[in-house]
């Protein structure tokens, strides 16, 4: 078949979907401590609260907006993206910490004739645009999540141009990360733009590899044991490379896998990954078809159930001793996985690293902090100066007392603090926390533990009567109300106890 540098065509109205990208570039990015004003009204809503900026982002617009970037000529191009069913160039994530984003984007564009040519350009970030090496337009509203449109004006030479793209933004947690650049027309031509990559293509053969890979799903809603298989719609002429990516979403502790196969021509179903390469709950799979040089790749959620065990247990006592010893044999990665082993006595070393892990997360105040926060109360409670070392024991310590509670403390992180889930973990944790050291000084805060003892009551209280008026409001109940749960069995436990504090050893 004959090959073409331009294999797709772009009329006014339509997006540029055909681009290779960069790797990511990510950086730590935190403004200056602060407060910030207290928003939350304890009524409870589906949707998004308006917080405010956060002080990660005023740093970011008083350090990053409007500064010099070079054009990014000679980097490397790593990642092919072809989408023409998509408008949306879609790069986002979830990052626990404020964190700088940067990539960079290329194509080729055949203009007809020289002149000024229009697109609207559509981020939530800050979007550099240069043309054949000379810089065009930049593009930057910094709005948290809420993508902002302007229509400008690039100069196109006649034939062949380099269009290339800085594309950034300042992540915290869940993060909307795109581009959208559409052609708006030119007073010089109503002819249509040309668009293609860096080299020539059969593109009858490239759009039909396009649509195939976009048709790929998993054979299953979730798997327990075997393999993964993807099915597609139609098939390929001849045998194909296909690269499978699993990536644990949530879990950046946990390893994914990398695979390649052969997808043998005539096939419309590929055996991949094992389930024991998939972590537990959800996993994002991302496969990539290698055609004429590019890989052309599409990205679909998996489920993973595996090791469900069935108790036998009659009693109450009986059933909760079996999940304890579950729990403590074959526990997720994570502060109750800890917790379940210090209660049985057992694999005292893994619990011991699994502390540390959570206690350099919990002390760089990575959102979702306080979800560790309420077991590391419990470890403390039940555990503190026994089993493990004295060195750790003196991290806890340091680390309950120096965390941040409430946004009425100073901090510079990208912790949530808005959503019922949420709320009700930091005062729950500010509660019993000021009541296991009432007499020591709160780094963040500046009270001692009887004083974050009382506010931490004051606003539960608060949480309670929301409740018991409203019902509770999470708007995705399944991993959500096991938050809730945290909470609410720390305060209903611990309220049972006649004292909570635990002599500290200097």
């Amino acid at each position: 078949m004959p090959k073409t540098q331009f294999p797709w065509q772009i009329k006014k109205g339509e997006p540029l979907s055909y681009w290779e990208v960069s790797g990511l570039t990510e950086t730590p990015f935190a403004g200056e401590a602060d407060t910030l004003s207290d928003k939350v009204n304890y009524t409870y809503i589906n949707g998004f609260t308006d917080v405010g900026d956060l002080p990660c982002r005023i740093a970011f617009w008083n350090d990053m907006k409007g500064r010099e970037v070079p054009c990014p000529a000679g980097v490397e191009l790593t990642e092919t993206r072809i989408q023409p069913s998509q408008s949306v160039l879609d790069f986002s994530g979830f990052w626990f910490c404020p964190t700088h984003l940067q990539r960079v984007l290329r194509c080729v564009v055949n203009a007809p004739v020289a002149g000024n040519y229009q697109f609207r350009v559509r981020t939530a970030g800050g979007a550099r645009v240069w043309a054949n090496g000379k810089f065009g337009f930049a593009f930057e509203p910094l709005v948290r999540n809420k993508p902002q449109e302007s229509i400008e004006t690039l100069a196109l030479s006649e034939g062949a141009n380099e269009i290339l793209v800085h594309l950034e933004d300042i992540a915290e947690r869940d993060t909307v990360y795109s581009l959208e650049l559409i052609y708006e027309g030119s007073e010089a031509t109503e002819a249509d733009l040309q668009v293609g990559l860096s080299a020539s293509y059969d593109a009858k053969a490239l759009k039909a590899a396009e649509a195939f890979i976009s048709s790929v799903q998993p054979d299953k809603l979730y798997y327990s044991q075997g393999h993964v298989e993807l099915q597609f719609d139609g098939a390929l002429p001849e045998d194909a490379q296909i690269h499978v990516e699993t990536l644990p979403l949530l879990k950046p502790t946990l390893a994914g896998s990398k695979n390649a196969y052969t997808l043998l021509k005539g096939s419309n179903r590929l055996i991949g990954p094992s389930v024991d390469e998939l972590a537990p709950a959800t996993n994002l799979v991302r496969v990539t078809l290698v055609t004429q040089g590019l890989g052309v790749a599409r990205e679909v959620g998996v489920v993973c159930l595996k090791d469900l065990q069935q108790g036998s247990g009659a009693t109450l006592e009986e059933r909760r001793a079996e999940l304890l010893a579950s729990s403590a044999q074959t526990g997720e990665s994570h502060l109750s996985h800890a917790l379940s082993k210090l209660h049985m006595g057992t694999d005292l070393a893994t619990s011991e690293r699994l502390l540390l892990e959570a206690l350099s997360k919990i002390s760089r105040r990575e959102d979702c902090a306080d979800f560790a926060f309420l077991p590391l109360l419990w470890i403390w409670k039940d555990h503190a100066w026994t089993k493990l070392s004295e060195q750790t024991w003196r991290r806890v310590r340091s680390t309950i007392l120096g965390f941040r509670y409430w946004f009425d403390e100073p901090g510079n992180d990208a912790m949530w603090f808005w959503s019922e889930n949420h709320t009700l973990c930091f005062h729950a944790s500010q509660y019993l926390a000021g009541s296991m050291f009432p007499e020591d000084l709160f780094l963040c805060s500046g009270r001692k533990g009887q004083q974050q003892k009382q506010v931490g009551y004051e606003r539960l209280l608060k949480w309670f009567e929301t409740v018991e008026r409203d019902g509770l409001a999470e708007w995705n109940s399944i991993p959500y109300y096991p938050i809730d749960f945290i909470g609410l069995t720390a305060c209903i436990i611990w309220h049972r106890m006649q004292t909570f504090v635990i002599a500290p050893k200097r």
